[in-house]
């Protein structure tokens, strides 16, 4: 018999969305072809729109709205949930996934508009900003209440929102905070709050702090609305009141929030003029752990790493959170530079020991460093000497601390960060893409062909993957390799149809291999068949001259690849083609 209603499917999936485990009832809805890859019971277009979906899955559970088949060939809409399954099974990685049928949480929808017509009076009698999110339509919107009634600020979907806000409402120092918040109201987090330097929807010209917290409304487990408050944070004379605690500090790490440590730091360097030091401190591959682990250990990350910081400086200094894994501290009464790096080497050896004992879990940070006045007087120049030493630890391979030397690090400008962070493009997990393109030019250009294994294996470890392959000639042979077995040609180098994947730098980027199968059907399975889950690829030489590929692939389902990493495959693989056409192979 085939339900009208389905409450609660579950079943477990691998890389390939090939069904590993069925409950009974989604064995029941689905029918004869509950065995299929997942994305073939979908209506076509939603497929591209779950596989997209599908690549931000972590192991906290996230939810999308498709039109599901089931058993009488009727596509229904359906609201399907995901999460990665915590540890390998039998080696493998497996997602657990539910579905509800839409009619059933239209019910469960109707409670909870009910529960927010009571916080919506509430509020409106506090004369508070707040917003709701509705799961199911993914569309948030924003009410003020002004003389008794509501005023809509913004109603749209989720992702939008993001964007606009970011655009034209907040601090770009803030937009890290932001997000990770935006992400914790779409997968409906239970509660959560974060504070910001700039209030949301201030008047223009306004910049004053503002708090943010927030609950999710659930019916049987399931998400259904996220109801927040937007409350503003005193303020006195433009400064934000020391005595006032909450409004000095960050919400999840409790350290000093970004305004209050640097104007601390202000006054310790300029003011009071104290012998001192400065220090700026980031999280490694911070990025990693979130995607890996999801937002919720990621905050927990942040708060033990702070704790770290407060136990450590104790009464020898003050510590903030100025970015989303990063932190700024100030030492007191530095006697010397042995003090700087006892307190430094502290702190890097107790957060890399915070989850030594943890199995999967590698937490460490880099650190850099400068003194006052040795190094300068301003904050600027400190701040800056500080900046570079930490990109100079994160090129040196991470997990160490720099305290700046004129002698050795060069004099520095007092300009804009922005500036400096040309060379730490995005933040992501290409964390100094001009340190590898760097790197890649030195060994091509000194050591020819025989350096190009090394800079495949700098690009596999730097973008996580498994195996890279160059194939170049008239039959396109695999000429050089790192990480596991390949194919000994480009089998694809013959599709014509397939070749107008690249764009027009020479690039295909798969996320998920999926993507490929509709129109590249034996290609798809020539990929499935060597275990590709999703990949990058570059032409050598260019579309209407094609003289081989560079291929850079994962063997661990769908991954989002970040415009950085793309950019230093692109340019790294025209280095390649530069030496090979060069020499003779």
């Amino acid at each position: 018999m085939v339900l009208d209603k389905i409450e609660c499917g579950k079943f477990t999936v691998d890389k390939f969305f090939d069904v590993r485990y069925g409950s009974e009832k989604y064995f029941e809805y689905i029918g004869k072809e509950a065995y299929r890859a997942l994305p073939k019971l979908l209506y076509n277009d939603d497929v591209e729109r779950f596989l997209a979906f599908f690549e931000t899955v972590g192991e906290h559970w996230r939810g999308i709205t498709v039109k599901l088949k089931r058993a009488d060939d009727v596509y229904r809409d359906a609201y399907i949930r995901a999460k990665k399954k915590s540890s390998l099974v039998g080696g493998e990685q497996l997602w657990d996934m539910e579905a509800y049928d839409v009619e059933t949480l239209t019910e469960n929808f109707r409670h909870a508009k009910d529960e927010l017509g009571k916080y919506r009076t509430l509020l409106g009698l506090e004369g508070r900003t707040y917003f709701c999110y509705e799961h199911d339509s993914e569309n948030i919107s924003v009410y003020k209440p002004v003389n008794g009634r509501e005023r809509v600020l913004a109603s749209m979907k989720l992702g939008d929102w993001r964007a606009e806000v970011c655009a034209n409402h907040i601090d770009r120092a803030d937009e890290d905070i932001f997000s990770r918040m935006c992400d914790d109201i779409e997968r409906g987090a239970s509660e959560f709050s974060v504070e910001l330097s700039s209030d949301l929807y201030a008047a223009e010209g306004e910049i004053k702090p503002c708090s943010i917290s927030a609950s999710t409304i659930t019916k049987d487990g399931i998400p259904v609305l996220t109801v927040g408050i937007v409350s503003k944070l005193e303020t006195h004379g433009g400064a934000v009141q020391a005595e006032n605690k909450d409004a000095v500090t960050d919400s999840l790490t409790r350290l000093y929030n970004k305004k209050y440590i640097q104007n601390r730091a202000k006054e310790i360097i300029e003011k009071k003029n104290e012998h001192s030091a400065l220090f700026i401190m980031d999280i490694d591959n911070f990025k990693e752990v979130n995607d890996n682990f999801g937002h919720m250990y990621g905050d927990e990350v942040l708060a033990r790493v702070a704790g770290v910081l407060l136990d450590v400086l104790a009464d020898n200094g003050i510590a903030g959170r100025i970015g989303g894994d990063e932190f700024m501290g100030i030492i007191y009464n530095v006697k010397d530079k042995e003090m700087v790096r006892h307190i430094l080497r502290s702190i890097r050896s107790s957060v890399e020991y915070l989850y030594s004992d943890t199995k999967g879990v590698n937490i460490t940070c880099s650190i850099g460093a400068a003194r006052c006045p040795e190094d300068g007087t301003s904050y600027d120049t400190l701040f800056n000497c500080a900046d570079k030493c930490l990109y100079i630890a994160k090129d040196k391979g991470k997990n160490r601390y720099i305290i700046y030397q004129e002698d050795l690090h060069g004099i520095i400008r007092n300009e804009n960060r922005v500036t400096t962070e040309i060379e730490h493009i995005n933040g992501d997990a290409l964390e100094n893409i001009s340190g590898v393109v760097k790197k890649s030019i030195e060994l091509l250009y000194t050591r020819g062909r025989d350096a190009i294994p090394e800079v495949l294996k700098i690009i596999c470890e730097v973008g996580k993957f498994d195996r890279a392959n160059v194939y170049y000639g008239p039959d396109f042979k695999c000429i050089y390799s790192h990480g596991l077995p390949g194919c000994d040609t480009a089998f694809w180098a013959g599709s014509g149809p397939y070749i107008e994947h690249f764009n027009s730098n020479g690039l295909h980027t798969a996320s998920n291999l999926f993507k490929v199968e509709n129109t590249d059907r034996k290609i798809f399975e020539q990929f499935r068949e060597q275990n590709t889950g999703c990949f990058i690829q570059a032409i050598l030489g260019d579309k209407d001259k094609i003289c081989g590929y560079t291929s850079f692939e994962c063997c661990n389902g769908g991954k989002r690849f970040t415009e950085a990493l793309q950019t230093a495959i692109d340019y790294v693989s025209k280095l390649i083609y530069e030496v090979l056409k060069k020499e003779v192979i």
